[in-house]
């Protein structure tokens, strides 16, 4: 037997006001997520342009002025600041950002540079001798391994870091519920096309979209000011000179692998010179894992979002099932309605 028409608006009126709820909480909570990780962007960026200068590349740091440190440093103050502004605009007006597609490091880097069938080869033999060695029983990892993968305008080559532990790993998920937000979205969106929304429904569609623009949002703020970071260090002739831009370009764009370096929020590169020598180049790459991870009021501030998402996920189930036993409630009504009984 159905449940009762007038059961089910009831606690679809309830639902309506649990969804408001859970709406003015997420938003309130994303505001104190954004305050936190502007705080958190602001320390790493001083504390990772102090590591570049002073313990990867000290002799450049040297050569600078005082006048120029001066200037260097402002800029890294400057740079916190655009990132707050950025953090904060973005949660008041999240731009509408195309979803972002999975990049492999490596494959970019490929697109950017050139490569002959020989050093494809390479790569290939490379790869296939590390898995030997880790089927053989033998720690791979314990040592740093590079492999060539193209050569840059001026006949140097560039080497890529494929330690194990850093290519391999999986990183701390920010947003375990994105694939269901994606999901809920396209469902949402057929509703939309078949009928008119009502309160729960257009809620519950903004709230996901908002949620899934300001995530991405979080993502390109943190690429632009680790490309921006990039660009000052380039300037204040921090980085060596043969550092290529579009090589750090493409490894910021990479969402997911490349060789973390010694400290959180780094990315090493190495280029190979032409007798033999090795240039490291560690650069910036904030990540919202890796900041969460060094920063417990940061991961608590995640944490509840997260605990938030899977209301929102809940009470989209809740509200699908009251809507079907309304329609089955409704349906019932309408048969008894129209049927008699023949004499």
């Amino acid at each position: 037997m159905a449940k009762a028409l007038d059961k089910i608006n009831q606690e679809l009126t309830a639902l309506e006001e649990k969804v408001e709820g859970v709406n003015r909480e997420i938003r309130g909570q994303y505001g104190e997520y954004s305050g936190l990780i502007a705080q958190t962007v602001k320390r790493q960026l001083v504390t990772l342009f102090y590591q570049i200068s002073t313990h990867v590349y000290p002799e450049n740091f040297l050569k600078l002025s005082l006048s120029e440190r001066e200037r260097l440093q402002q800029a890294i103050r400057d740079l916190g600041q655009t990132g707050s502004l950025l953090f904060e605009e973005n949660l008041e007006n999240p731009l509408e950002v195309p979803p972002e597609k999975k990049v492999d490091f490596r494959s970019e880097i490929l697109k950017k540079l050139p490569i002959t069938p020989e050093q494809l080869e390479k790569v290939r033999q490379h790869i296939l001798k590390r898995k030997d060695a880790e089927l053989a029983g033998e720690d791979s990892s314990s040592s740093e391994e590079f492999i060539v993968i193209g050569k840059l305008e001026d006949g140097e080559e560039l080497e890529l870091d494929v330690q194990s532990d850093s290519l391999d790993s999986d990183p701390l998920d920010f947003m375990d519920e994105e694939d269901d937000e994606d999901e809920l979205t396209d469902e949402e969106d057929d509703e939309e096309e078949e009928e008119d929304e009502d309160e729960i429904t257009h809620t519950l569609l903004v709230l996901v979209r908002w949620l899934k623009q300001v995530e991405r949002g979080l993502n390109q703020v943190l690429k632009q000011l680790s490309q921006e970071g990039n660009q000052i260090l380039i300037r204040a002739r921090i980085f060596p000179s043969q550092v290529p831009s579009k090589v750090l370009e493409a490894a910021i764009q990479a969402e997911e692998g490349g060789a973390t370096g010694n400290a959180p929020n780094l990315l090493n590169l190495l280029i190979e010179g032409g007798r033999e020598q090795v240039v490291p180049v560690t650069a910036l790459r904030l990540r919202l894992s890796e900041l969460e991870f060094g920063d417990p009021m940061l991961a608590r501030s995640r944490s509840r979002i997260r605990e938030l998402n899977a209301q929102v996920k809940s009470l989209h189930k809740q509200y699908q099932q009251l809507q079907r036993e309304k329609a089955i409630a409704e349906a019932e009504a309408a048969w008894r309605a129209s049927w008699y009984e023949e004499n």
